[in-house]
């Protein structure tokens, strides 16, 4: 959570938030993870500490494609009171803490509708990890699961090499919903540039019939690992 991440014990209250960020921004620094193994040898060029659902970050230029669409608001397991949105939020706070300073990276959020939280991706610097987190914790819970349009707009930026897709859904909103003409339309998307897409299945035990599958497809035709949880 975003409270792991800063050590600010300040609660869902967005105004307390902004006024935290807005004196120390300038010199904020993650706090450290009390959980976290002792810190070992820095990696090498090109090598990586993080992970994100047990997936290695394996690129330079990564964009998270992030569904906040109105049922990840459903609850992560069966009689569990934390959602999916709330599992997927540690696991993105923990994956950020995470990532070196040399990769850029970027974050999209989609439900019916498509949104990016900067045009290109960043350095991994403190402040973007905290902006970028925020602006998942922000982005309201609602519409339908827009997987392709969400995909196309990661890919927007032509240096990105990376993608880690997070749903729980089937595309049911967007230019491609059905799973042939996503297939083919991903692949068009991917002409040029062979971008990896990592593919993350939550919820995956209430996946319909029609759509099982389906993700595992993606991830392999894009060279990337699906997990389902």
């Amino acid at each position: 959570s975003v409270e792991r991440l800063t050590g600010a014990p300040l609660g869902d209250d967005p105004d307390r938030w902004e006024e935290w960020w807005r004196t120390r921004k300038g010199s904020w620094k993650p706090a450290a993870d009390p959980g976290a193994p002792p810190p070992g040898p820095r990696p090498a060029a090109g090598e990586s500490t993080a992970r994100f659902y047990d997936i290695p970050v394996d690129g330079d230029r990564v964009a998270f494609v992030i569904d906040t669409s109105r049922s990840m608001l459903d609850p992560a397991r069966l009689g569990e009171e934390a959602t999916k949105m709330q599992v997927a939020l540690g696991q993105v706070a923990r994956t950020f803490a995470s990532l070196r300073e040399d990769v850029s990276f970027n974050v999209v959020a989609f439900g019916t509708v498509v949104e990016a939280w900067k045009p290109r991706a960043v350095p991994a610097g403190p402040s973007s990890k905290y902006e970028a987190l925020r602006f998942l914790q922000k982005r309201p819970l609602e519409g339908r699961t827009n997987i392709f349009d969400a995909l196309a707009a990661a890919m927007a930026d032509d240096e990105v090499d990376t993608i880690f897709l997070l749903t729980d859904g089937a595309p049911t909103e967007g230019e491609e919903t059905g799973r042939s003409g996503f297939l083919a339309g991903l692949g068009w998307l991917r002409r040029w540039r062979p971008v990896r897409v990592h593919c993350v299945e939550v919820g995956a035990s209430n996946t319909g019939s029609r759509w099982k599958g389906f993700l595992a497809e993606v991830a392999a035709a894009c060279g990337g690992v699906h997990v389902a949880k």
